[in-house]
């Protein structure tokens, strides 16, 4: 099944509800893991915004897991990928 294309917008929105999720147990990691998957599948069907998007982006839709066993890591990511949304 061919994913629908999204707009820069709908990217921004969706990483942004994304960054807001912090989860508590690996089933809930995997749940946002199956999430940042098809958007970034989302993201690639729609014509030239993969080139466009900050590449940081790509980076916190597949760092998940290490977000999830760092918080650390998980708060410096999150606040720059903000920062990259915002200049975006």
């Amino acid at each position: 099944m061919d994913s629908p294309e999204i707009s820069p917008e709908e990217v921004r929105r969706e990483l942004r509800s994304i960054s807001a999720i912090v989860p508590a147990t690996k089933e809930e990691m995997l749940a946002l893991a199956e999430r940042c998957v098809s958007l970034g599948e989302r993201i690639r069907a729609s014509d030239g915004l993969a080139d466009v998007m900050p590449h940081l982006c790509w980076h916190y839709l597949a760092d998940v897991d290490i977000r999830f066993k760092d918080p650390e890591y998980a708060r410096s990511q999150t606040a720059e990928l903000l920062l990259a949304l915002e200049k975006w």
